[in-house]
């Protein structure tokens, strides 16, 4: 039995060794890479469940200005928090979720996070080893830590704390005194120990089921400490350090949660070694982490501000991280020169303004004091040009990046209708979608902050008369209280706005020979006189009978003003 023992004892202390040793030759690579490849990070996966816990965070700010759910979807922003988030923590991954959906409308927390962004800009190393100690927190799928601190109190009311722990302590005797008993009396003490393993197993199992979601929320704010008292490391006279310093005053707060916390974290790193295991199956047979899951329940509910203080800290460092990382990966960039102009001189100024979700876009340059009134063919780059409008705006304000040559503008609410879609749950045609969706943005436009907005296709859920009639006084009334970009087949309009709107177009090349159609994506002033629609079809091989007719009706009725059967 002792030398039984002792094999045991030095199996575990290699097994321990081999580990460290293989965590240290990780971290050295994780490094490497990291530095090598910044800017160039792959993205995280997001799965529907994590991207709408992600959400839960900025949901409890309520703030106000926020980007609404529309504006969201019409600018695929979802898509563009995916590209962006290289994030290393799920902390991050809220923080910048929260900013990209968050404007800003003064420019001193922008610069004060620029400034951060812009050192790991220009010092990829720090950066690196910021994702190295960032790491060690971890990414799984926990629940939000501000769901879970709200549902930790509501645990706490209802459970019978001094019960539960009495039980797990004697779970935790029996456990050690049939180890005891062993040495005692083999026989007798090898029944109770498989007696009591079973019986403790029942109930660990029992209980764990019930609070493991709360655990491992515990367990990432237990990480978040150890990681920042790693980043102790990195402290310097430079503004990372100055944050890190400040997190670190923070863990002094909360730093009686570390006491004896390695009875909650042991053996769940989830790597799958020798050492994990034994420590896994240590913890289930004696109860140690419900035991101390338990003592901590109180604790962690106390504290609850700090330790969502220093969440919010550390996911804004991984969020930064993750900005600089993006600013990296684009061809160009700028930051935004913000101006203080009233409603009365709104104007927008970009210089090779690009969208950022397009490969090798085409740039456009943007000079606009004046609403905007866009006409053009199908697929000639109307609806990309409006997006890479409000993402300029959008992104300047949030993460003071724009995808520009030069941005210049006041701060502005920015609200769009581009995506309308009929709601078959909620009753709504699509034409009700869509008078829904226009008149927020009226509403918006009464306010005091400037608005932008951004319609692609104005009431093209209605009949020609009608959506020509009512168009015309809609974007009239926006005009006079917001800088309004509007996109119509309508060519009508050109003429009834032409006060209040600047008509600019973008058009196609059509080969004579082939009749192939080539795209220039260039803006260019005044009012599209081209038409393409039934030359798509043409190109997509539909019937010549089809595209003979609808070019013969077609060109009848802009020769005699009516239809006609031909």
């Amino acid at each position: 039995m002792k030398e039984f023992l002792i094999i045991l004892g030095l199996i575990i202390v290699a097994a321990a060794i081999k580990t460290a040793l293989d965590e240290k030759k990780r971290r050295k690579k994780f490094l490497q890479e990291m530095t090598d490849r910044f800017g160039a990070y792959e993205p995280n996966e997001m799965s529907p469940l994590r991207m709408d816990r992600v959400t839960h965070y900025h949901g409890s700010k309520k703030r106000e200005n926020v980007i609404d759910d529309i504006t969201f979807k019409d600018l695929n922003l979802k898509a563009l928090y995916k590209k962006i988030n290289v994030c290393r923590t799920f902390y991050g991954e809220e923080v910048l979720y929260d900013i990209l959906r968050s404007p800003e409308f003064e420019e001193a927390p922008l610069k004060e996070r620029d400034e951060l962004v812009s050192f790991l800009y220009d010092n990829p190393d720090v950066a690196a080893q910021l994702s190295l100690y960032l790491s060690d927190i971890g990414r799984e799928d926990v629940m939000p830590l501000s769901d879970c601190i709200s549902e930790l109190e509501i645990l706490k009311g209802r459970t019978k704390l001094g019960r539960m722990i009495f039980t797990e302590f004697l779970c935790f005797l029996a456990g050690i005194g049939s180890v005891v008993l062993i040495f005692v009396n083999p026989m007798a003490g090898f029944f109770a120990f498989f007696i009591v393993l079973f019986i403790n197993l029942c109930v660990y199992f029992c209980r764990q089921r019930r609070i493991e979601g709360y655990a491992r929320c515990i367990i990432s704010v237990i990480r978040l400490i150890d990681s920042v008292r790693h980043l102790a490391k990195l402290s310097g006279d430079n503004v990372a350090g100055q944050r890190i310093a400040g997190m670190n005053s923070l863990c002094d707060k909360i730093a009686s949660l570390k006491r004896g916390s390695f009875l909650l974290v042991s053996g769940r790193s989830g790597t799958g070694n020798l050492t994990d295991v034994v420590l896994d199956y240590f913890r289930m047979y004696l109860h140690l982490d419900l035991l101390r899951f338990y003592t901590m329940l109180g604790e962690v509910t106390r504290k609850k501000d700090d330790i969502m203080a220093l969440s919010e800290s550390a996911g804004e460092l991984d969020a930064c991280v993750a900005l600089a990382s993006y600013r990296k990966s684009l061809v160009k960039w700028c930051r935004p020169q913000f101006t203080g102009a009233g409603k009365e001189g709104l104007y927008y100024k970009a210089k090779g303004l690009y969208h950022p979700l397009v490969k090798a876009c085409v740039e456009n340059d943007a000079d606009f004091s004046k609403c905007v009134l866009l006409t053009g063919s199908n697929a000639s780059g109307k609806s990309t040009y409006l997006r890479s409008v409000a993402l300029g705006a959008l992104m300047g304000q949030t993460i003071y990046t724009v995808c520009a040559a030069s941005y210049e503008a006041p701060f502005f609410v920015t609200a769009t209708s581009m995506a309308v879609s009929d709601d078959v749950l909620a009753g709504d045609s699509y034409y009700m979608a869509e008078i829904k969706s226009l008149k927020r943005i009226m509403d918006l436009s009464r306010q005091d902050v400037p608005l932008l907005c951004v319609i692609d296709e104005v009431l093209r859920g209605t009949n020609t008369a009608e959506r020509v009639a009512a168009s015309t006084e809609i974007l009239l009334q926006l005009s006079k209280r917001s800088l309004c970009f509007a996109a119509t087949h309508d060519l009508e309009l050109a003429g009834l706005l032409e006060d209040s709107f600047d008509n600019y177009h973008f058009s196609e090349d059509v080969d004579t020979g082939s009749g192939d159609i080539s795209f220039g994506y260039k803006l260019m002033s005044g009012f599209a006189k081209s038409r393409n629609a039934i030359k798509l079809l043409i190109l997509m091989g539909y019937d010549e009978e089809i595209t003979d007719r609808a070019i013969e009706r077609c060109r009848t009725f802009l020769t005699e003003g009516v239809w006609k059967k031909i």
